[in-house]
């Protein structure tokens, strides 16, 4: 039987500097502020009055979003920049 390895620590926190760098940021319309998302995260989105608050938020939603898919044992993380999240 083919197992995965836990993932290594700190993994988590790089794939997701990593997809943020990936993001796209988008106005929402004065004052709204701006949204970001990565498109390879379903559901994983932010939003700030600021591009950097709107990347910055991002960044922690997109370490939530693995680590529970991560948990729930999903295998369908994007490899984003050749970081990879499933190891074996």
């Amino acid at each position: 039987m083919d197992r995965e390895t836990p993932t290594p620590p700190g993994w988590i926190e790089k794939w997701a500097t990593v997809a943020a760098a990936q993001a796209v940021i988008e106005p929402m319309g004065a004052p709204d502020g701006f949204y970001a998302e990565v498109a390879e995260a379903p559901g994983a989105w932010s939003y700030g009055d600021t591009e950097v608050e709107a990347l910055s938020v991002l960044h922690s939603v997109l370490v939530g979003w693995a680590a529970l898919k991560l948990a729930d044992g999903d295998t369908d993380i994007p490899v984003i920049g050749g970081v990879s999240l499933h190891h074996r």
